[in-house]
């Protein structure tokens, strides 16, 4: 194979990656072969990053969760397989590190990966306002009786927070390609943020819009490429839209009347119900890490873990239903068991222990501690969500997590070539 196929194959390969992360994780799984190989025929390469201690800070996050997972096995006698494998196999997110690292630190590649954003998150932003106003989307589905969206995913309602997740990588790909942001370009891309945000609201999905709005209204406050007078008629923009569409659309409003009841009750008091769902799997996840507190209990254990709690009484329990009447008891009690914690920093204390949740944390810090004003919003919103979220070892939310940090990484590495 000559140097052009090999950089022409590169290329495509950049380019399809993220249209296989939509069109599923097994899709997406193939892409990580290819790049092993492509990081095998460079290994020489690698050796210029092994010396960051970032670099072996993630290295050294990945081999624990292994160790641990490979620990409790053995602990468990040999009864654990699944969690020994999803531990083990939670390695491969590494190769994607490296290979961004290795290959995407080129401008020409990021450009390819930049332009497959764009066609992706406008192919999604199509495709969600079809099914919104046609009552399917391109493929045929359809959407669901309380008018939630969930555009090429069929029954996953996620389709909003997919689009946010690429949005925040495009973000960070024009912040590295364009070092000298034009008026047009900058206009551009402002336009494609706001058709994302109303694609978004379209979704009606809670957790990703309030996640979304912090995002885009941080990023823009701080932005040093507009002035006040268009921050200001920008956020005037923002403003009108999140109103029109809370005020206009039944049922988005009646699912932020849900959250504000559940911000409202925050205490627990007697109409607490939503806060019930997610106080008893947070609850759950303490008890689980309080007797896992070094190894955890396991990747994707919780799930099985969570069952020893339901049926008794413990100090932490206590605290968190003293407010609750019997019947409200009986749904906390219910309720404990789900697949996963809804929360990162949680389910990586209850299933991997508090030393791979400090490394986490360590690898989230340092990259704030670095740029704190343009990395703050992406923490906040992709790292360590304000919000609950789903499973951080889901193989879907591993891709994006693990894509954006190894974009940032990027990020780092050229404004520390401009310095």
């Amino acid at each position: 194979m000559t140097q052009a196929n090999k950089i022409r194959l590169d290329l495509i390969l950049i380019f399809l990656f993220p249209i296989g992360i939509v069109v599923g994780p097994a899709v997406a799984e193939i892409f990580i072969l290819f790049f092993l190989i492509y990081i095998l025929n460079i290994h020489k390469k690698l050796f210029d990053y092994l010396g960051e201690n970032i670099i072996k800070s993630v290295i050294i996050f990945f081999s624990l969760i292994i160790i641990f997972s490979l620990i409790n096995y053995f602990l468990s006698n040999f009864e654990n397989l699944n969690s020994l494998l999803k531990g083990i196999s939670y390695s491969r997110f590494l190769i994607i590190i490296f290979f961004f690292l290795l290959f995407l630190v080129d401008d020409k590649r990021l450009k390819f990966f930049f332009q497959s954003l764009c066609c992706v998150i406008l192919f999604l932003v199509i495709d969600i306002n079809i099914q919104n106003y046609f009552g399917n989307d391109l493929f045929g589905f359809p959407k669901s009786a309380n008018g939630r969206l969930s555009g090429p995913f069929n029954d996953e309602f996620i389709v909003g927070g997919v689009v946010f997740k690429f949005l925040v990588m495009l973000n960070i790909c024009f912040e590295i390609i364009f070092k000298k942001k034009t008026n047009s370009k900058f206009f551009l891309l402002t336009i494609l943020n706001l058709i994302c945000f109303v694609s978004i609201l379209l979704s009606k999905e809670r957790s990703t819009i309030i996640l979304s709005s912090f995002y885009i209204i941080w990023i823009y406050f701080f932005s040093k490429n507009i002035n006040l007078k268009y921050k200001l008629a920008f956020f005037s923009i923002i403003g009108i839209i999140l109103i029109t569409f809370i005020s206009f659309d039944k049922n988005l409003s009646k699912r932020f009347n849900e959250s504000y009841v559940l911000i409202k009750n925050l205490t627990l008091n007697k109409n607490s119900n939503n806060v019930i769902g997610y106080y008893s799997h947070f609850y759950a996840a303490l008890e689980i890490f309080k007797d896992n507190k070094i190894l955890g209990s396991g990747i994707k254990r919780y799930k099985f873990d969570c069952k020893q709690y339901q049926n008794i009484d413990t100090h932490l329990k206590n605290k968190f239903t003293k407010n609750l009447n019997e019947i409200q008891k009986l749904t906390f009690n219910k309720n404990i068991c789900t697949t996963h914690p809804h929360y990162y920093l949680l389910e990586i204390l209850a299933e991997t222990g508090f030393i791979i949740f400090l490394f986490y944390l360590f690898l989230i810090f340092y990259l704030l501690s670095k740029s704190f004003t343009t990395f703050f919003p992406i923490i906040f919103t992709i790292f360590i969500p304000i919000v609950p979220t789903g499973s951080f070892f889901n193989n879907f939310n591993s891709f994006f997590i693990w894509i954006v940090f190894s974009l940032l990484l990027i990020y780092l590495r050229k404004k520390n070539e401009k310095s």
